[in-house]
């Protein structure tokens, strides 16, 4: 397939599966470029080569995650946690570096607070934007019979999830401490911040 520049001369679109290279002009960071001769040197490749494995093997990871995503929460909440993902990534580290002038805090963005608290809001925008339209009470009938609310609110048994997190609290299932040992490692020093479990009614203050 071909195009004309703006001198007339015709510029040909190279086909894709035929293993032919095209150019790809981009800038990166010192520290990036430094990472790059790294990784080049280590495996015996070119720079191109390397950066071209690297790309590739992103883009991979990338389907691989929405499938794995899909497969343990379904399509819709897969698409409301990459959506979430994507936002608090970008917008906390991009404040991370405006507020530090620090590239290694771009990596660590959630402990730079004014960054975090950046992508929290932005978070809590992207699930206002998920919200469904309709009255979110609880019903107080369904089909003609009464029904009982939940004991606790969505806030309260998120407080006993970071609870769990945090050790204040022992999982009452084995799926839950399952979670817990799994996600416990991936906090990486992360301090978690949550509320202490009300008072039982009667129980000194």
């Amino acid at each position: 397939m071909e195009r004309r520049n703006r001198g007339g001369r015709p510029i040909r679109t190279p086909e894709l599966g035929t293993g032919e290279r095209v150019g790809l002009s981009l800038r990166v960071t010192p520290e990036c470029k430094a990472r790059l001769d790294r990784a080049a040197q280590d495996s015996g490749r070119s720079l191109s080569q390397e950066a071209e494995r690297l790309i590739e093997a992103s883009l991979g990871k990338e389907e691989l995650l929405s499938g794995v995503l899909q497969l343990a929460y379904g399509r819709q909440l897969a698409a409301l946690l990459m959506t979430l993902g994507y936002v608090m990534r970008w917008i906390g580290r991009e404040r991370a570096l405006g507020a530090t002038h620090s590239f290694d805090a771009m990596d660590r963005w959630l402990e730079v607070p004014y960054a975090a608290a950046e992508a929290i809001s932005a978070a809590k925008r992207v699930l206002e934007g998920y919200r469904p339209a309709g009255d979110p009470k609880f019903p107080e009938e369904i089909n003609g019979l009464p029904v009982a609310p939940p004991g606790e609110t969505g806030v309260e048994s998120a407080d006993v999830l970071l609870r769990f997190l945090t050790g204040r609290e022992v999982p009452p299932t084995q799926r839950i401490e399952q979670f817990v040992e799994q996600t416990l490692p991936l906090l990486d020093g992360l301090q978690i911040r949550v509320p202490d479990a009300p008072k039982a009614e009667g129980q000194d203050a």
